[in-house]
């Protein structure tokens, strides 16, 4: 009984062993397997990762190198010939506020004028389509410069560029409505010139900040009008230009009906002086050189 016992358990122990051994074979089998592929799965994983990164290099966008400087030289002039239509038309609106012209000639100049505007907005467009500028420009995907500090503050120079064309837009807008609205009988004379003058002081303001614009344009290398004063380039000045047309539109004067213009820059006192002479009166402005708001005026008999 005992030997038969022993047999069993003997028989029990050799057969744990047994197939203890040949767990331990098969997995040494499957670790000498593995060993056999990784440097395979390892060169296979690394030719996906290079082909996936090739892939998105060349979906990426290819960013798009706008000479923004040049461009905003080029469109200099027809800004330029554009502001020179809007001071037609402020003395137009004047003349007409004032009775030196009837209804009729006032709508035909008028009309006139807003032809011209148009065609050199047309000239603006054309020129930005050339530049690859439009409204909806993705910054992320533009170059303005290889120079990433530069190219980032011509960045937010179109930004600004394009929220002053934003406000421009609207300014005329209301002007179209308000012309409208007076040509149909919808509101009196009186009230149509008390709403133009309130738009020319919006426009006067837009002005300013165009003209602050301008100077940090001139930094990154933009030519700028030879009115436009730099002597102190720390101090955004507003041009002399600027300054008279302010005390003009305040007066509701054209240039050429005034005597005796003149205009000086205070720095001292960061103001601008203008004096001119209309019918036996004598008129002296003060205007702030940077803001172009209005700080004193009179009016006196010669």
């Amino acid at each position: 009984m005992k030997n038969n016992m022993k047999e069993v358990f003997t028989s029990k122990v050799c057969n744990k062993n047994i197939v203890k051994s040949k767990v331990l074979a098969h997995k040494r089998k499957e670790n000498n397997y593995m060993k056999k592929w990784i440097p395979y799965l390892s060169g296979a994983l690394a030719v996906l990762l290079l082909f996936f990164g090739f892939m998105s290099f060349m979906n990426k966008p290819k960013m798009l190198e706008v000479d923004y400087v040049k461009y905003l030289n080029e469109n200099k002039e027809l800004v330029q010939e554009r502001n020179n239509i809007k001071e037609e038309l402020k003395l137009l609106y004047e003349s007409f506020a004032n009775d030196e012209i009837t209804q009729d000639e006032y709508f035909i100049k008028l009309e006139e004028l807003k032809n011209k505007t148009n065609e050199v907005d047309t000239k603006i467009d054309k020129l930005k389509e050339d530049y690859q500028i439009t409204d909806s420009l993705n910054l992320d995907e533009v170059q303005f410069s290889t120079d990433k500090k530069e190219n980032e503050k011509m960045k937010e120079l179109y930004k600004k560029e394009i929220e002053l064309e934003r406000k421009e837009e609207e300014l005329e807008r209301k002007e179209d409505e308000l012309d409208r609205k007076y040509r149909n009988g919808e509101i009196s004379r009186s009230e149509y010139v008390k709403q133009i003058r309130e738009l020319e002081q919006l426009e006067d303001e837009l002005d300013i900040e165009e003209d602050a614009l301008e100077r940090e344009e001139e930094k990154i290398g933009v030519d700028i009008d030879d009115d436009v004063i730099t002597n102190d380039q720390s101090t955004n000045y507003i041009s002399r230009d600027k300054a008279k047309s302010i005390a003009l539109n305040d007066a509701g004067l054209k240039e050429s009906k005034v005597r005796q213009l003149e205009v000086e820059l205070d720095k001292e006192d960061n103001k601008y002086e203008v004096e001119f002479e209309y019918n036996g009166k004598e008129y002296s402005y003060e205007i702030n050189a940077t803001t172009g708001k209005i700080i004193d005026k009179e009016v006196e008999r010669d």
